[in-house]
């Protein structure tokens, strides 16, 4: 009922954008329902999907942490890999929770969590966790953040020394 409404609105919004190529033919019409569809395919069809699966599975090859940087934390490392499976399980093809850990656990390159990589990859309820073995290894690097500041503050709090009776006190 609506068809050249439903055009008149979608028009302006994709004429000068790359969807646009995909509806013309429908412009002489008014075919607003024939242009979604055509927009339809474009964006969710199975080249669609190919190419939205290729990109989730290069984002979890390419996912990498070598330990806490201000622009890239665990968090950030974590939220990658996350992202990606959920585009995956959109997509209609979920990853095994034991594929995910593991290849989680392939793109960490930090030497300081290798003995919690050991552990998760020894307990069999983290290596079928996602969330659980994240969330283990994130506490990890939160707790080392923790002592490691701990250790900068402490070697800090000498803040004067005095000469008594021969020897240095603090």
């Amino acid at each position: 009922i609506n068809n050249k409404a439903i055009y008149d609105e979608l028009k302006p919004l994709i004429v000068n954008g790359p969807g646009w190529s995909f509806a013309k033919k429908f412009d002489k019409k008014k075919d607003g329902r024939g242009a979604f569809l055509a927009l339809k395919l474009q964006a969710e069809g199975s080249s669609a999907q190919l190419t939205r699966k290729s990109e989730a599975y290069a984002k979890i090859k390419n996912a990498g942490y070598r330990g806490e940087r201000r622009q890239h934390t665990f968090a950030d490392f974590v939220r990658v890999h996350q992202d990606a499976h959920n585009d995956l399980a959109d997509l209609g093809e979920p990853v095994p929770v034991t594929k995910q850990v593991t290849d989680m656990l392939a793109g960490i390159n930090d030497p300081r969590l290798q003995t919690g990589i050991d552990v998760v990859l020894g307990a069999p309820e983290k290596l079928a966790d996602f969330d659980a073995c994240q969330q283990y290894l994130g506490t990890l690097v939160q707790n080392m953040a923790t002592q490691a500041q701990h250790s900068r503050d402490r070697g800090r709090n000498v803040s004067a020394t005095e000469k008594r009776n021969g020897s240095i006190a603090a």
